[in-house]
């Protein structure tokens, strides 16, 4: 602050009744101030100084002269250090204050003194008239003295004489007398009688060592350098120093002033040989261990100050609390701190655990940063709330800790000892899992606030083993937690289930901007890996960068499942996997409750290049979860060649035989475990399953080797609530299934597909592109607007094909197949038991078909007229027919008719459609023709 001009003195006098006496002036300790009472110093506390005001305990007498001066000491107290953080704007500013205080007390001062000397100088001007009169005085009195002196000379002579002769007796004894007094002390001191007394000082220590009145304690001054004492049993001079608290530096005694001093050491192993000398000392270590190469940046790591605290001077968890010195800290640690030697060789799994052990315990939130490389290779202590289940016995390195950050801005690499092997095959690298006892193999507790996040890199790749043996419990994180966040890091190498899976606990975890590299093997036995297994609820994964190049993980491997709700998969690129996302109702207790439904998964906004399946729908049949709505929209898919049988064998694969099919699709459904009887179906979606906006595009090498479709059924389909719709995609089918549903609970039900582009170019020949046996199908829409080419395929086949085994159920359907191009490519595009169902049976029951087929037509022309009837007789048309339009007669037809394009109802003659064509001349006779046509039919 500022200081304004002011006297540092004030005088009231007192009227009997006032006890508070304002300063005037800035004083803000009353050892800065004198107090006076005419004059007199105040009694030591009959007053208090607050808010610039001196108050007395009782009133001064009416008449005294207060007076109240400040008078700032001669000293400055603060000390600044560079690492305390005491060089402050308020403590420099307060060392300016009191400069400021004490100019302006040495001012008034000097002019209280300079005002004195005036008052001085008058005085002694009207006292000099007055001496010289009392002079005058004087003089006239000595003259008559001088008369009485004249006359008695001879007597004060005599007097004289007497006096002399007395004063030297007097010397003389006392001279005497000293000597003896002299000589008695140097007797005492040589026998050692008075050894208090025997203190001498002398010029050197060569003179120190020749001295021979010795004795053991004898104390002797040596000039600039001490007191030494003599040792009697050492035969040899000691330094001798004073007890501290016998020194004083003003008001403070040594031993005062040490206690509050912070004292520094090298290391924590310098610090362990110390004693401490009061419980709260402070002291400083400038490192964990004492450093080994000065040439550093930074030679000591792990430093800092510690507090003793006496309570817990048996407590040793090796970082926080070390034998009671109590790390001072702001919540941010390092590896260092614990002992850690970061050099990327040293295994630092146990240090590294000390710290977030201690952060546990002690329930302490916490930012611990690795900035330089670390190596993990023995299994992290199972204390605390890292339980490890009966029947696990997994292997962890890292204990992750409710509150704390991690941050990883380097390597940290992990060693042979996390390897999979037949005997101990489990892992869990960094575990956040709280199990409540070693029977709670999932997580029934959680901990909470955790992120684990970087530029680092995390590399398993010594962790990959040819004993490995197939195991789902291998994970790179598994995480019973609410709120935590995964961030900017890289993981590569090893073999894991995934790297991470969450618990049915498990809430609000963010899973962003990582990279997830070959994180499967080909030389292990290891052959399932899902890289992120969402379990729980309000699961984000998005814009991660997921990479297999190896074969193994192009063969079998998925980016990532979703088993619950309020889970997201999106702006994620994914590169070299078969699999993108899985949907997973699986009523477990790992997952889901019974009858959970399941709610709010959304995929969208990836880019992937896979070969196997874009969404997949996996469920355990039998099971009573259920689906309520799953988005997957805007997505950019192109599907690749999977690795060849050549590139598997030369990989020395180990742990799976190459497949025999490499199929790949959009969607894909197929169930968990064995099969159930009677039952082929997925768990129910009640609201929908909505796939739109997506491109979709597939390699030319792909399409012609493997099936390339829109839906795929595995050994069971999914009923409910499919919606397909402006979508794009190339294609060379509909549907692949290799499901049986011959029963009474199988059916569709609220399938929508439409409003999509497809390239069909490559369409496999010799198949039905979508074929399905069910009980019945109700309140579904199959729209297929068909713009695209088609290769030359086998005609007898139907593009959809269904069929029905019970017709009154098939209610509310609409079917429409339009072909623009290749509409001869089939001679009929649709199929199955609906085509011989009766208008009655198709008005009733709400159903409708509009479709392309190859026709047979019977052409009469009538003699005499100018009139030809043409009557379409083929099955390839449904009993249900109502009208019809020809895409194209493929015969050549007589020039002269104008033959129809729409055709009516009609079924005279075994018709089923008619129309009339008209001559621009009669006929001169009645003749018959065959005719044959592609039309597009209505029912």
């Amino acid at each position: 602050m500022s200081v304004p001009v002011q006297t540092p003195s004030k005088e009231y006098i007192a009227n009997g009744t006032t006890t508070a006496f304002p300063l005037e002036f800035n004083c803000d300790k009353a050892e800065y101030l004198i107090v006076t009472l005419n004059g007199e110093e105040a009694p030591v506390g009959s007053w208090t100084l607050a808010n610039d005001t001196v108050t007395f305990n009782v009133a001064p007498l009416n008449g005294v002269v207060v007076n109240l001066e400040r008078n700032t000491p001669f000293q400055r107290t603060t000390n600044y250090q560079l690492y305390d953080n005491s060089f402050r704007p308020s403590a420099v500013n307060k060392d300016f204050d009191l400069i400021w205080w004490k100019l302006q007390e040495l001012g008034y001062r000097d002019q209280v003194i300079w005002l004195a000397l005036v008052k001085e100088i008058s005085d002694r001007i009207a006292g000099d008239g007055n001496l010289q009169n009392q002079i005058n005085t004087i003089d006239e009195w000595l003259a008559n003295l001088q008369q009485n002196v004249n006359e008695n000379t001879n007597d004060i002579a005599q007097l004289v004489n007497d006096l002399s002769k007395e004063i030297a007796d007097r010397i003389t004894g006392d001279q005497i007398l000293k000597d003896m007094f002299i000589s008695m002390i140097d007797e005492a001191i040589n026998e050692g009688t008075i050894n208090a007394l025997a203190i001498t000082h002398l010029d050197s220590l060569e003179a120190l060592e020749g001295v021979t009145n010795v004795w053991d304690g004898r104390t002797i001054y040596v000039k600039d350098l001490g007191n030494y004492r003599y040792d009697a049993l050492t035969t040899s001079w000691v330094k001798a120093y004073q007890d501290a608290d016998n020194v004083k530096d003003g008001s403070e005694s040594q031993m005062q002033i040490n206690d509050k001093s912070v004292r520094v050491f090298e290391s924590i192993a310098d610090l362990l040989t110390y004693t401490p000398r009061k419980d709260g000392q402070v002291v400083y270590v400038k490192g964990y261990h004492n450093p080994t190469n000065f040439a550093l940046a930074k030679p000591y790591v792990g430093g800092g100050h510690r507090v003793y605290v006496a309570s817990r001077a048996a407590e040793n968890d090796g970082f926080l609390c070390i034998n009671g010195w109590v790390l001072q800290h702001e919540n941010v640690f390092t590896p260092y701190h614990s002992g850690c030697k970061c050099d990327g060789v040293t295994d630092d799994t146990l240090n590294f655990d000390k710290l977030m052990y201690a952060l546990e315990r002690n329930n302490l939130k916490g930012h611990v940063i690795i900035n330089d490389p670390m190596f993990f290779n023995s299994q992290c202590p199972r204390i605390g709330k890292l339980i490890d289940p009966v029947q696990f016995n997994e292997k962890n390195a890292i204990r992750l800790v409710s509150n704390v950050k991690l941050e990883i801005n380097s390597t940290l690499t992990f060693g042979s000892f996390f390897a999979g092997s037949s005997e101990q095959p489990k892992c869990n690298i960094l575990s956040a899992m709280y199990r409540a006892d070693s029977d709670d193999w999932y997580g029934r507790n959680r901990h909470e606030n955790i992120e684990v996040f970087g530029t680092g890199t995390l590399d398993f790749t010594a962790t990959e083993s040819e004993s490995a043996v197939q195991d789902g419990y291998r994970w790179i994180i598994k995480a019973s937690v609410k709120n935590m966040k995964i961030h900017g890091l890289k993981f590569q190498g090893g073999d894991f289930a995934n790297a991470v899976q969450t618990s049915k606990t498990s809430e609000n975890i963010e899973i962003y901007a990582n990279k997830f590299i070959n994180l499967m093997s080909n030389k292990s036995k290891f052959h399932d890996h899902s890289t992120l297994y969402c379990i729980g609820k309000d699961i984000k994964a998005h814009n991660n960068i997921f990479v297999f190049s190896n074969v193994k993980g192009r063969l079998n491997a998925c980016a990532c499942e979703l088993h619950g709700s309020e889970q997201w998969f999106y702006n994620n690129k994914v590169f070299g996997y078969p699999n993108l996302v899985f949907s997973a109702i699986l009523r477990t207790d790992q997952s889901l409750d019974e009858n959970e439904v399941v709610y709010d998964q959304k995929v969208f906004g990836n880019t992937a290049n896979i070969s196997r399946s874009a969404l997949g729908y996996w469920s355990i049949l039998g099971k009573t979860a259920k689906l309520n709505d799953l988005t997957f929209n805007n997505n950019i898919i192109n599907f690749i060649e999977p690795p060849t049988l050549e590139e598997f064998n030369e990989a020395n694969v180990n742990g799976m035989t190459y497949p025999s099919s490499l199929p790949a699709s959009i969607f894909t459904v197929w169930h968990e475990g064995d099969s159930v009887p009677n039952i082929t179906y997925a768990a129910e979606v009640l609201q929908g399953i909505y796939i739109h906006d997506n491109i979709q595009t597939a390699v030319d090498g792909l399409l012609q080797s493997q099936d390339v479709s829109l839906i795929r059924f595995v050994g069971c389909y999914s009923r409910e609530n499919l919606k397909i719709f402006n979508n794009s995609f190339k294609l060379n089918r509909l549907l692949n299934r290799d499901v049986s549903t011959s029963t009474t609970s199988d059916y569709f039900s609220g399938w929508y597909i439409k409003n999509n582009t497809y390239d069909f170019s490559k369409h496999k020949s010799v198949i039905y592109s979508f074929t399905m046996y069910l009980e019945y199908m109700k309140n579904c829409v199959f729209d297929f607007a068909l713009d695209s080419n088609f290769p030359v395929i086998d005609k007898t086949y139907n593009f959809l094909y269904f069929v029905f085994a019970d017709r009154s159920k098939v209610k509310d359907n609409v079917i429409k197949i339009d072909v623009e191009k290749s509409y001869d490519a089939l001679d009929a595009w649709f199929g199955g038991s609906m085509m011989t169902y009766t208008r009655a049976e198709m008005r009733t029951q709400n159903n409708s078909i509009e479709s392309i087929s190859y026709c047979y037509i019977k052409e009469s022309r009538i003699a005499s007229t100018t009139v030809a009837t043409m009557q379409i007789v083929t099955n390839n048309i449904p009993l249900s027919v109502q009208s019809g339009f020809i895409k194209r007669y493929m015969d050549e037809m007589i020039g002269s008719i104008y033959y129809p394009s729409s055709y009516t109802l009609d079924y005279s003659g075994g018709s089923k459609l008619k129309a009339v064509a008209a001559s621009a001349s009669i006929f001169p006779e009645s003749t018959e023709s065959d005719r044959n046509a592609y039309i597009k039919f209505i029912c």
